[in-house]
Protein backbone atom coordinates (compact mmCIF):
# COMPACT_ATOMS: atom_id res chain seq x y z
CA UNK A 1 0.00 0.00 0.00
CA UNK A 2 1.30 3.45 -0.94
CA UNK A 3 1.17 6.46 1.39
CA UNK A 4 -0.07 9.88 0.29
CA UNK A 5 0.42 12.91 2.54
CA UNK A 6 -2.34 15.52 2.73
CA UNK A 7 -1.58 18.85 4.41
CA UNK A 8 -4.68 21.04 4.55
CA UNK A 9 -6.14 23.59 6.91
CA UNK A 10 -9.60 23.54 5.25
CA UNK A 11 -11.97 20.81 4.06
CA UNK A 12 -9.60 18.03 5.09
CA UNK A 13 -12.25 15.31 5.14
CA UNK A 14 -13.52 16.26 1.69
CA UNK A 15 -10.01 16.37 0.22
CA UNK A 16 -9.11 13.06 1.80
CA UNK A 17 -12.21 11.41 0.35
CA UNK A 18 -11.39 12.93 -3.05
CA UNK A 19 -7.86 11.50 -2.98
CA UNK A 20 -9.05 8.04 -1.97
CA UNK A 21 -11.69 8.06 -4.68
CA UNK A 22 -9.28 9.31 -7.35
CA UNK A 23 -6.35 7.02 -6.56
CA UNK A 24 -8.18 3.90 -5.42
CA UNK A 25 -7.93 1.83 -2.28
CA UNK A 26 -4.27 0.97 -2.82
CA UNK A 27 -3.31 4.15 -0.97
CA UNK A 28 -3.26 5.27 2.64
CA UNK A 29 -3.87 8.99 3.21
CA UNK A 30 -2.06 10.58 6.18
CA UNK A 31 -3.60 13.96 7.05
CA UNK A 32 -1.83 16.87 8.75
CA UNK A 33 -3.28 20.34 9.47
CA UNK A 34 0.06 22.11 8.85
CA UNK A 35 3.64 21.54 7.77
CA UNK A 36 4.75 22.23 11.33
CA UNK A 37 3.07 19.00 12.44
CA UNK A 38 4.50 16.99 9.56
CA UNK A 39 7.85 16.29 11.20
CA UNK A 40 8.83 13.86 12.63
CA UNK A 41 5.79 11.73 11.78
CA UNK A 42 6.56 11.78 8.06
CA UNK A 43 9.82 9.90 8.68
CA UNK A 44 7.74 6.84 9.61
CA UNK A 45 5.54 6.97 6.51
CA UNK A 46 7.88 6.93 3.49
CA UNK A 47 5.28 8.64 1.26
CA UNK A 48 5.23 8.79 -2.55
CA UNK A 49 3.03 11.86 -3.00
CA UNK A 50 2.35 14.94 -0.87
CA UNK A 51 -0.66 17.14 -1.62
CA UNK A 52 -0.21 20.45 0.21
CA UNK A 53 -2.78 23.21 0.39
CA UNK A 54 -1.03 26.54 -0.10
CA UNK A 55 -3.29 28.23 2.46
CA UNK A 56 -1.85 25.97 5.16
CA UNK A 57 1.69 27.20 4.53
CA UNK A 58 3.47 30.24 5.88
CA UNK A 59 5.78 32.10 3.53
CA UNK A 60 8.79 31.06 5.63
CA UNK A 61 7.93 27.37 5.20
CA UNK A 62 8.63 27.20 1.46
CA UNK A 63 12.16 26.00 2.25
CA UNK A 64 10.68 22.91 3.91
CA UNK A 65 9.82 21.64 0.43
CA UNK A 66 13.49 21.33 -0.46
CA UNK A 67 14.16 19.38 2.74
CA UNK A 68 11.28 17.01 2.01
CA UNK A 69 12.71 16.32 -1.44
CA UNK A 70 16.12 15.59 0.07
CA UNK A 71 14.69 13.27 2.70
CA UNK A 72 12.50 11.33 0.26
CA UNK A 73 14.13 11.13 -3.15
CA UNK A 74 11.02 9.66 -4.81
CA UNK A 75 8.51 12.04 -3.20
CA UNK A 76 6.32 14.02 -5.62
CA UNK A 77 4.89 17.27 -4.24
CA UNK A 78 1.67 18.87 -5.47
CA UNK A 79 0.71 22.30 -4.13
CA UNK A 80 -2.57 24.17 -4.50
CA UNK A 81 -2.73 27.96 -4.28
CA UNK A 82 -5.22 30.76 -4.54
CA UNK A 83 -4.82 33.32 -7.32
CA UNK A 84 -3.42 35.91 -4.93
CA UNK A 85 -0.62 33.45 -4.01
CA UNK A 86 1.00 33.42 -7.45
CA UNK A 87 4.32 34.72 -6.04
CA UNK A 88 4.35 31.95 -3.42
CA UNK A 89 3.65 29.41 -6.15
CA UNK A 90 6.63 30.59 -8.19
CA UNK A 91 8.87 30.44 -5.12
CA UNK A 92 7.61 26.94 -4.31
CA UNK A 93 8.42 25.72 -7.81
CA UNK A 94 11.98 26.96 -7.34
CA UNK A 95 12.15 24.91 -4.12
CA UNK A 96 11.39 21.63 -5.86
CA UNK A 97 7.62 21.39 -6.15
CA UNK A 98 6.69 19.04 -9.00
CA UNK A 99 3.30 20.59 -9.84
CA UNK A 100 0.79 23.11 -8.56
CA UNK A 101 -2.68 24.31 -9.44
CA UNK A 102 -4.25 27.69 -8.76
CA UNK A 103 -7.61 27.82 -7.01
CA UNK A 104 -10.47 28.05 -7.65
CA UNK A 105 -10.09 24.90 -9.74
CA UNK A 106 -12.33 22.36 -11.35
CA UNK A 107 -12.48 19.06 -9.52
CA UNK A 108 -11.83 17.18 -12.75
CA UNK A 109 -8.61 19.10 -13.40
CA UNK A 110 -7.43 18.59 -9.84
CA UNK A 111 -8.08 14.85 -9.82
CA UNK A 112 -6.35 14.42 -13.19
CA UNK A 113 -3.33 16.28 -11.88
CA UNK A 114 -3.24 14.14 -8.73
CA UNK A 115 -3.47 10.95 -10.81
CA UNK A 116 -0.65 12.09 -13.06
CA UNK A 117 1.66 12.99 -10.17
CA UNK A 118 0.85 9.72 -8.39
CA UNK A 119 1.67 7.76 -11.54
CA UNK A 120 4.95 9.68 -11.88
CA UNK A 121 5.74 8.92 -8.24
CA UNK A 122 5.23 5.19 -8.72
CA UNK A 123 7.42 5.22 -11.85
CA UNK A 124 10.11 7.17 -10.04
CA UNK A 125 9.93 4.73 -7.14
CA UNK A 126 10.46 1.81 -9.53
CA UNK A 127 13.48 3.53 -11.06
CA UNK A 128 14.89 4.13 -7.59
CA UNK A 129 14.38 0.45 -6.76
CA UNK A 130 16.33 -0.49 -9.89
CA UNK A 131 19.16 1.80 -8.79
CA UNK A 132 19.12 0.21 -5.33
CA UNK A 133 19.32 -3.27 -6.85
CA UNK A 134 22.25 -2.16 -9.02
CA UNK A 135 23.90 -0.75 -5.91
CA UNK A 136 23.28 -4.01 -4.05
CA UNK A 137 24.93 -5.90 -6.91
CA UNK A 138 27.96 -3.61 -6.69
CA UNK A 139 28.07 -4.16 -2.94
CA UNK A 140 28.04 -7.96 -3.25
CA UNK A 141 30.63 -7.77 -6.02
CA UNK A 142 32.90 -5.62 -3.86
CA UNK A 143 32.38 -7.54 -0.60
CA UNK A 144 33.62 -10.92 -1.86
CA UNK A 145 37.23 -9.89 -2.65
CA UNK A 146 37.39 -7.45 0.28
CA UNK A 147 36.69 -10.30 2.70
CA UNK A 148 38.30 -13.16 0.75
CA UNK A 149 41.70 -11.52 0.18
CA UNK A 150 42.64 -11.04 3.85
CA UNK A 151 41.15 -14.41 4.78
CA UNK A 152 43.24 -16.12 2.09
CA UNK A 153 46.36 -14.38 3.38
CA UNK A 154 45.65 -15.43 6.98
CA UNK A 155 44.91 -18.98 5.91
CA UNK A 156 48.19 -19.18 3.96
CA UNK A 157 50.22 -17.84 6.86
CA UNK A 158 48.58 -20.30 9.25
CA UNK A 159 49.48 -23.19 6.92
CA UNK A 160 53.12 -22.09 7.03
CA UNK A 161 53.06 -22.14 10.82
CA UNK A 162 51.15 -25.44 11.10
CA UNK A 163 53.12 -27.46 8.53
CA UNK A 164 56.37 -27.14 10.44
CA UNK A 165 58.08 -24.68 8.11
CA UNK A 166 58.23 -22.27 11.00
CA UNK A 167 60.90 -24.43 12.67
CA UNK A 168 63.48 -23.20 10.17
CA UNK A 169 62.44 -19.56 10.60
CA UNK A 170 64.05 -16.97 12.80
CA UNK A 171 62.11 -15.29 15.56
CA UNK A 172 62.00 -12.09 13.48
CA UNK A 173 60.43 -13.92 10.51
CA UNK A 174 57.79 -15.51 12.73
CA UNK A 175 56.96 -12.15 14.31
CA UNK A 176 56.60 -10.70 10.82
CA UNK A 177 54.02 -13.39 9.99
CA UNK A 178 52.10 -12.60 13.17
CA UNK A 179 52.21 -8.92 12.25
CA UNK A 180 50.78 -9.65 8.78
CA UNK A 181 48.00 -11.74 10.32
CA UNK A 182 47.17 -8.94 12.74
CA UNK A 183 46.98 -6.36 9.93
CA UNK A 184 44.75 -8.58 7.79
CA UNK A 185 42.50 -9.29 10.78
CA UNK A 186 42.27 -5.54 11.39
CA UNK A 187 41.26 -5.07 7.75
CA UNK A 188 38.39 -7.52 8.19
CA UNK A 189 37.38 -5.73 11.39
CA UNK A 190 37.26 -2.38 9.54
CA UNK A 191 35.02 -3.88 6.85
CA UNK A 192 32.65 -5.30 9.45
CA UNK A 193 32.60 -1.95 11.27
CA UNK A 194 31.76 -0.15 8.03
CA UNK A 195 28.85 -2.51 7.41
CA UNK A 196 27.70 -2.13 11.00
CA UNK A 197 27.73 1.66 10.73
CA UNK A 198 25.92 1.54 7.41
CA UNK A 199 23.15 -0.58 8.92
CA UNK A 200 22.74 1.93 11.79
CA UNK A 201 23.02 -0.66 14.55
CA UNK A 202 24.55 1.78 17.06
CA UNK A 203 22.21 4.27 18.70
CA UNK A 204 23.50 7.85 18.81
CA UNK A 205 24.16 9.51 22.17
CA UNK A 206 22.61 12.94 21.78
CA UNK A 207 24.25 15.24 24.32
CA UNK A 208 24.84 19.01 24.48
CA UNK A 209 27.88 19.83 22.33
CA UNK A 210 29.70 22.82 20.88
CA UNK A 211 29.01 22.42 17.15
CA UNK A 212 31.98 24.57 16.14
CA UNK A 213 34.29 22.36 18.18
CA UNK A 214 32.73 19.25 16.60
CA UNK A 215 33.48 20.47 13.06
CA UNK A 216 36.97 21.67 13.95
CA UNK A 217 37.80 18.32 15.57
CA UNK A 218 36.74 16.44 12.42
CA UNK A 219 38.94 18.70 10.29
CA UNK A 220 41.87 18.27 12.66
CA UNK A 221 41.62 14.46 12.63
CA UNK A 222 41.18 14.29 8.85
CA UNK A 223 44.26 16.43 8.29
CA UNK A 224 46.29 14.37 10.77
CA UNK A 225 45.33 11.08 9.07
CA UNK A 226 46.16 12.28 5.55
CA UNK A 227 49.49 12.58 3.78
CA UNK A 228 48.00 15.28 1.54
CA UNK A 229 48.58 18.94 2.23
CA UNK A 230 45.33 20.10 0.64
CA UNK A 231 43.89 22.96 2.73
CA UNK A 232 40.51 22.57 4.42
CA UNK A 233 38.66 25.85 4.95
CA UNK A 234 35.67 26.16 7.31
CA UNK A 235 32.87 28.73 7.32
CA UNK A 236 30.97 28.54 10.62
CA UNK A 237 29.80 32.15 10.80
CA UNK A 238 26.11 31.23 10.40
CA UNK A 239 26.32 27.94 12.29
CA UNK A 240 24.74 27.75 15.77
CA UNK A 241 27.33 27.30 18.49
CA UNK A 242 25.42 24.92 20.74
CA UNK A 243 23.15 21.95 20.06
CA UNK A 244 22.54 18.30 20.87
CA UNK A 245 24.35 15.63 18.87
CA UNK A 246 26.53 12.54 19.15
CA UNK A 247 29.96 14.17 19.15
CA UNK A 248 32.07 11.10 18.37
CA UNK A 249 29.80 9.66 15.67
CA UNK A 250 29.50 12.95 13.84
CA UNK A 251 33.23 13.61 14.03
CA UNK A 252 33.81 10.15 12.52
CA UNK A 253 31.29 10.78 9.73
CA UNK A 254 32.72 14.19 8.78
CA UNK A 255 36.26 12.86 9.05
CA UNK A 256 35.39 10.07 6.59
CA UNK A 257 33.94 12.50 4.05
CA UNK A 258 36.93 14.82 4.35
CA UNK A 259 39.36 11.88 4.21
CA UNK A 260 37.76 10.63 1.02
CA UNK A 261 38.22 14.00 -0.66
CA UNK A 262 41.78 14.31 0.61
CA UNK A 263 42.71 10.84 -0.65
CA UNK A 264 42.53 11.87 -4.29
CA UNK A 265 43.29 15.57 -4.04
CA UNK A 266 45.83 17.55 -6.04
CA UNK A 267 48.39 18.96 -3.59
CA UNK A 268 48.89 22.08 -5.70
CA UNK A 269 45.31 22.87 -6.84
CA UNK A 270 43.15 20.98 -4.35
CA UNK A 271 40.88 22.82 -1.93
CA UNK A 272 38.13 21.67 0.44
CA UNK A 273 35.54 24.04 1.88
CA UNK A 274 33.21 23.01 4.73
CA UNK A 275 30.29 25.36 5.36
CA UNK A 276 27.87 24.89 8.26
CA UNK A 277 24.82 27.03 8.88
CA UNK A 278 21.37 26.89 10.43
CA UNK A 279 18.97 25.04 8.13
CA UNK A 280 15.65 26.48 7.05
CA UNK A 281 13.88 23.94 9.25
CA UNK A 282 14.25 25.00 12.92
CA UNK A 283 16.38 22.66 15.01
CA UNK A 284 18.55 21.50 12.10
CA UNK A 285 21.88 22.51 10.63
CA UNK A 286 23.04 22.26 7.03
CA UNK A 287 26.61 21.21 6.26
CA UNK A 288 28.09 21.44 2.77
CA UNK A 289 31.52 19.94 2.01
CA UNK A 290 32.87 20.78 -1.42
CA UNK A 291 36.18 19.51 -2.72
CA UNK A 292 37.68 20.93 -5.91
CA UNK A 293 40.57 19.15 -7.64
CA UNK A 294 39.89 16.18 -5.36
CA UNK A 295 37.92 12.98 -6.12
CA UNK A 296 35.06 12.93 -8.61
CA UNK A 297 32.76 9.91 -8.96
CA UNK A 298 31.35 11.15 -12.25
CA UNK A 299 28.23 9.29 -13.39
CA UNK A 300 28.71 6.68 -10.66
CA UNK A 301 27.94 9.21 -7.94
CA UNK A 302 24.67 7.39 -7.12
CA UNK A 303 26.81 4.56 -5.74
CA UNK A 304 28.85 6.82 -3.48
CA UNK A 305 27.38 5.36 -0.28
CA UNK A 306 27.24 1.71 -1.32
CA UNK A 307 29.32 -0.22 1.23
CA UNK A 308 32.90 -0.80 0.01
CA UNK A 309 32.27 0.85 -3.37
CA UNK A 310 34.49 3.88 -2.81
CA UNK A 311 37.19 1.70 -1.28
CA UNK A 312 37.35 -0.12 -4.61
CA UNK A 313 38.04 3.17 -6.40
CA UNK A 314 40.30 4.97 -3.94
CA UNK A 315 42.32 2.97 -1.42
CA UNK A 316 42.26 5.64 1.25
CA UNK A 317 43.47 4.91 4.76
CA UNK A 318 40.45 6.20 6.66
CA UNK A 319 39.09 3.94 9.37
CA UNK A 320 35.52 4.50 8.13
CA UNK A 321 34.21 4.73 4.57
CA UNK A 322 31.45 6.74 2.95
CA UNK A 323 28.93 4.00 3.74
CA UNK A 324 29.71 4.49 7.43
CA UNK A 325 29.15 8.23 7.17
CA UNK A 326 25.82 7.57 5.45
CA UNK A 327 24.70 5.15 8.17
CA UNK A 328 25.74 7.44 11.02
CA UNK A 329 23.94 10.47 9.59
CA UNK A 330 20.78 8.58 8.59
CA UNK A 331 20.79 6.84 11.97
CA UNK A 332 20.36 10.25 13.59
CA UNK A 333 17.42 11.14 11.35
CA UNK A 334 19.58 13.28 9.08
CA UNK A 335 20.07 13.30 5.33
CA UNK A 336 23.16 13.17 3.14
CA UNK A 337 23.61 13.37 -0.62
CA UNK A 338 26.56 13.49 -3.00
CA UNK A 339 26.97 15.17 -6.35
CA UNK A 340 29.86 15.13 -8.82
CA UNK A 341 31.62 18.29 -9.90
CA UNK A 342 33.82 18.62 -12.96
CA UNK A 343 36.89 18.26 -10.79
CA UNK A 344 35.61 17.14 -7.43
CA UNK A 345 32.71 16.09 -5.23
CA UNK A 346 30.11 17.90 -3.13
CA UNK A 347 28.39 16.49 -0.04
CA UNK A 348 25.23 18.03 1.41
CA UNK A 349 24.19 17.08 4.94
CA UNK A 350 21.28 18.06 7.16
CA UNK A 351 21.39 17.15 10.86
CA UNK A 352 19.05 17.59 13.79
CA UNK A 353 20.65 19.43 16.73
CA UNK A 354 17.70 19.29 19.15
Amino acid sequence: MYTVILVASHDRDALRALLEESLGREISVAVFPSLAELYPEILKLDPLLAVIEGQSMRSDEIGVIGSLKKTFSTLRILLTFRLEQRDDAAQALASGVDAYILEPFYIHEFTQLVKREFKNAIEQNKQMLDLKMDALGSFVEGLAPEMNNPLTTIRGLLQILLTGDSESMTEGEINEIYGLMERESSRISQIVQELENFSKTRKPKRLPVNLHTLVQQAVKEAEAASTKRTPIFTDLEQCPVNGKADFNQNVSALKSLLGFLLSGSDDEKGKIVLTARAAEIPGKISIIIEGTHTVSLGQEVHQAFVPLYTRKIIRFSEELGLASAYGIIRGQGGTISASSLDNGTRFEIELSIE
